[in-house]
């Protein structure tokens, strides 16, 4: 039998969502995102399987992508987290 005290324990999470313009320390340094619409990347898209054109695509459209880009502050953090969203 175990005679330990028993302890509650509470998860509390300090996730946040990426987006622009999120509050950053020091101010600028937070990520940078740009967004792909499905319009804008269908020549991308045909670059990962030769021979497709844009109008083998469905409504001619590609992929939507974002592209996040961190500043030199905080991709060592980001990189220890295991995120493969760098350049």
């Amino acid at each position: 039998m175990n005679n330990l005290p028993s302890t509650k324990r509470r998860l509390v999470d300090l996730s946040v969502a990426l987006e622009n313009e999120i509050a950053a320390d020091p101010p600028g340094a937070g990520p940078k995102i740009e967004y792909f619409q499905h319009t804008n990347t269908a020549e991308t898209v045909c670059q990962f399987f030769p021979g497709l054109r844009p109008q083998d695509l469905p409504d001619g459209e590609g992929w939507a992508v974002e592209q996040v880009r961190f500043p030199p502050t905080t991709a060592p953090i980001w990189m220890h987290l295991g995120t493969s969203l760098l350049p």
